[in-house]
């Protein structure tokens, strides 16, 4: 067994331990309300695929918090006694935290920990363009957590459709995962060394 699905392994055992002690306000009729929570509640999400985060990126969405307002909450779902784990929303929590700010808007949703990876690489593809090598990885997580919930592996058409992601463009992610581990050591220091 691989070294990356054991630590999947031992670290989905502990959320759904976590997530099973969450209290969810959530009615399936209703829309998830909008909430406001202490900081110090949300912790970040393990399944971030964004390994860079850009500091001038982040310094300038604090200035535009601090003189427009938050345009959108960030969105977390229940993480038992510890509070809140985050979905989407990073850089948005990080500008709240450079700001010094100790709340934030958030919207609260239950998902699984194959929903909470997916949801949140389509956010960050949506928003900002992730280097191949982090969606390289976050593709492999996400195909590793639904064969250890489901218990079978997806097709890779059911895996692209699942992302939302051309078949072609899934098998550039993926062969990423068979580069020689020097290859990879040295893209995850500079995951901009190479592309597709």
């Amino acid at each position: 067994m691989s070294r990356l699905k054991t630590q999947l392994m031992a670290s989905i055992a502990q959320n759904q331990q976590t997530h099973s002690q969450a209290r969810v306000t959530e009615r399936e009729d209703e829309q998830p309300e909008l909430v406001t929570l202490p900081l110090s509640k949300v912790s970040v999400n393990p399944f971030q695929p964004r390994t860079i985060f850009s500091e001038e990126a982040v310094r300038e969405l604090a200035e535009s918090i601090k003189s427009e307002g938050l345009l959108q909450p960030v969105l977390v779902r229940p993480n038992g006694a510890h509070g809140y784990e985050l979905i989407s929303g990073e850089r948005r929590l990080r500008a709240f935290q450079q700001l010094g700010l100790k709340e934030i808007p958030a919207v609260v949703r239950a998902m699984s920990d194959t929903e909470s990876a997916t949801s949140s690489l389509q956010e960050n593809m949506k928003r900002e363009q992730l280097t191949d090598l982090e969606i390289s990885f976050s593709v492999k997580w996400i195909s590793e957590l639904i064969e250890i919930e489901s218990g079978v592996p997806l097709s890779v058409q059911a895996l692209a459709e699942r992302l939302g992601l051309s078949r072609p463009a899934l098998y550039r992610y993926l062969s990423f995962q068979s580069l020689p581990p020097k290859a990879l050591a040295m893209l995850q220091a500079d995951p901009t060394l190479m592309g597709g």
